[in-house]
């Protein structure tokens, strides 16, 4: 019985702790691409 207390809560938090992972890594992505958006169009601007 306390082990699969203790596996639900396992879950629980992994899943919790996956999701708001995943949402902090798409917003540093985000602005990684932003970032890399703006060069690019500063690289092609130059060569224009």
């Amino acid at each position: 019985m306390n082990l699969l207390i203790t596996l639900i809560v396992m879950v629980i938090t992994n899943v919790i702790f996956y999701r708001w992972y995943t949402s902090e890594l798409t917003k540093e992505l985000k602005k990684i691409e932003d970032r890399v958006d703006k060069k690019l169009l500063i690289l092609i601007r130059k060569n224009h």
